[in-house]
């Protein structure tokens, strides 16, 4: 495997976790990954991201993004499950939130999230 593949296949384990704690560190690797950044440049940003403490509003803009995987194949009931979670959104209930877009990645099959290190948690 290519040292560019293992990069790419790096950058989508920890995409959407990454965005769970530091939008900016997220722009930063997206950026990084338009030229020809290292494993370690990539995983030095990653780890920087994954000390920074996640807040409503990056809890939010996460589970939004994740669940555009779901929204146009979701139950009507999933969807307000979902909005109703989301309208009350805290950092308290991160766990629950994530949780349920775990059982939709699984339920849906998305084999993209499923692998992603966000869920790794509930696997």
């Amino acid at each position: 495997m290519s040292n560019r593949k293992t990069i790419e296949q790096l950058w989508a384990i920890h995409k959407y976790e990454v965005m769970l704690h530091s939008q900016r560190h997220y722009n930063a690797i997206r950026q990084a990954m338009k030229s020809n950044p290292t494993e370690q440049d990539i995983r030095k940003l990653i780890d920087e991201a994954l000390d920074i403490e996640t807040t409503e509003g990056s809890l939010k803009n996460t589970a939004d993004h994740i669940w555009g995987y779901f929204k146009k194949c979701a139950t009507e009931e999933e969807k307000a499950k979902y909005l109703t979670l989301k309208a009350r959104l805290t950092i308290d209930e991160a766990d629950e939130m994530l949780a349920m877009l775990y059982s939709f990645s699984v339920k849906y099959d998305v084999n993209y999230l499923i692998q992603s290190s966000i869920f790794r948690r509930y696997q």
